[in-house]
């Protein structure tokens, strides 16, 4: 499913992080979008960052952030 049909899904309302379409892998039953963390930190290493780099600045600027109840989920899937 393409990330634009997953935000269809979600509550219109719902709060998008910008430049990780390609992490994000459905959406919660309160309508909030589901980011897959690996999947976040890939899109941060394309662009000559480290994986520690790249998991440091998410949980210091993404997973930190509350901007309400419609902030997103971010999951490790173990599969």
């Amino acid at each position: 499913m393409t990330s634009e049909k997953i935000k269809e899904l979600a509550d219109p309302e719902a709060i998008v992080w910008t430049d990780f379409d390609d992490a994000l892998i459905g959406v919660d039953n309160v309508g909030r979008l589901v980011y897959d963390i690996k999947k976040m930190i890939m899109v941060l290493t394309v662009d000559d960052m480290t994986e520690e780099e790249a998991l440091d600045y998410l949980q210091y600027n993404v997973f930190s952030t509350y901007v309400g109840e419609l902030t997103p989920v971010h999951v490790h899937l173990h599969i």
